[in-house]
């Protein structure tokens, strides 16, 4: 609010913010450096006296500002501490609301789902010296989780809580606190997908061959879409547009349903074994894309179904994941552990990342030119995705690391056989 020509108010306005009452607004010291920084690019940009710069910059900023603000019960207030956390909790999944500056879309039963924003479409107009795509990778374990097995890990409608299949059940973690919100029970096999509907709605698939999708507020199975045994495992799924979701089986085959009708609307058939990961390439572009035990990736057209490239492993390596980082670019993880970029228009290899020592079981973009991967070595690598360079090596975890999550915040989410990190730049 105080943005409007001059950053003396900005400085007034992180006075105002220190001086608070503590049992009102609470902004670890983290957040104070990060705000102090965010006022100091803001403060160039408007010294600068050029309009756009001033606009542009300001968005970005205050847009950061937004989201590292969330109202929580203080410690001032002992008195109604149980009562106000109960109330934290419980607002945390109405209205897609997450105390100050949520930011995350509501959809209810029926409607399109919110859409999904890439970090590279999210910073490509920063200007230079906001948001910059220079790599940067989490230094920091700002906290463990004695989660168990993690197998998927997927955002939730308020933005500081996130899903977890931990073998047959779901989780719900407070990434800040690492506090278990909610423990949601109905699956008889591994969780191995989860996906944000939107609103308080998540959806689920497992080894028992079922689709769930729950209500977050109420904890309650909405609905249960049993798929015939012989179709075998559910590896992964993909929420789509107007209100469709795309399942992945180990008999090779995907399926899009409309969850509106619990119908299914088509079948995608041409891979052979395990489809372990599908990933929408982008809101807008109408295609998916999927990976297979059978050592090939493909992309496909949503509104038709047809197979529109393949590629193939050039060393018969399966392929474990596959996630979009821009329009043009995708990154897969393999058996033989290698991490690979691909142009994804002309089905070619740009890098091949080695450095794990056996399976890599998952990798996606974490910030606009770095990517991370995770691997059976128990360690999490980042990479340079402009020049291939192994940037920085974890080696924290004591077993398997299976999963990786990216918060809206920024922070990055390892997941292992035994525990849950998040990590902060």
């Amino acid at each position: 609010d105080g943005a409007t020509g001059y950053p003396g108010s900005l400085s007034n306005g992180l006075q105002q913010i220190n001086s608070s009452p503590a049992d009102s607004l609470v902004v670890d010291s983290e957040g104070v450096q990060s705000m102090q920084r965010c006022v100091e690019a803001l403060s160039t940009a408007l010294s600068s006296k050029e309009p756009a710069q001033m606009e542009s910059a300001a968005k970005v900023v205050l847009g950061v500002l937004k989201d590292l603000l969330a109202v929580k019960p203080g410690p001032g207030n002992t008195k109604d501490a149980k009562a106000q956390a109960a109330r934290y909790e419980r607002d945390s999944f109405k209205s897609g609301s997450s105390g100050v500056g949520s930011g995350v879309g509501s959809a209810a039963m029926g409607e399109e789902r919110p859409q999904r924003q890439s970090l590279r479409d999210k910073y490509a107009s920063c200007p230079e010296g906001v948001g910059s795509a220079s790599p940067r990778v989490p230094q920091r374990c700002k906290l463990t989780v004695d989660s168990g097995p993690v197998r998927c890990m997927a955002p939730t409608a308020a933005d500081n809580f996130v899903a977890v299949g931990n073998l047959d059940v779901i989780n719900i973690y407070d990434v800040t606190s690492g506090r278990k919100a909610a423990t949601l029970y109905g699956h008889n096999g591994v969780v191995c997908g989860l996906e944000n509907l939107g609103s308080s709605r998540m959806a689920s698939c497992a080894w028992d061959s079922a689709i769930k999708i729950w209500d977050l507020e109420s904890r309650r199975c909405l609905t249960s879409i049993e798929m015939k045994k012989e179709l075998g495992t559910l590896w992964s799924m993909a929420a789509l547009p107007n209100n469709h979701l795309c399942v992945g089986c180990s008999a090779g085959r995907m399926y899009i349903w409309d969850l509106n009708t619990a119908s299914i609307t088509r079948e995608l058939s041409g891979h052979t074994n395990e489809v372990r990961r599908v990933y929408e390439t982008h809101p807008t572009a109408g295609t998916l894309i999927s990976a297979g035990m059978d050592c090939m990736m493909k992309t496909w057209d949503i509104e038709t179904g047809a197979c529109i490239s393949t590629i193939r492993s050039e060393k018969s390596d399966g392929f474990l994941s596959v996630a979009p980082v821009t329009q043009k670019l995708m990154v897969s993880s393999a058996c033989s552990g290698d991490v690979q970029l691909w142009d994804i228009r002309e089905a070619k290899c740009v890098h091949t990342l080695s450095g794990h020592t056996c399976e890599s079981w998952d990798a996606i973009p974490t910030a606009p030119d770095t990517i991370a991967s995770c691997s059976g070595d128990k360690t999490v690598r980042f990479w340079d995705v402009r020049t291939g360079e192994n940037l920085h090596t974890m080696e924290s975890h004591k077993t398997p690391v299976w999963r990786l999550h990216v918060t809206s915040r920024g922070n990055v989410l390892t997941g292992s056989d035994k525990d849950m990190k998040v990590w902060a730049f």
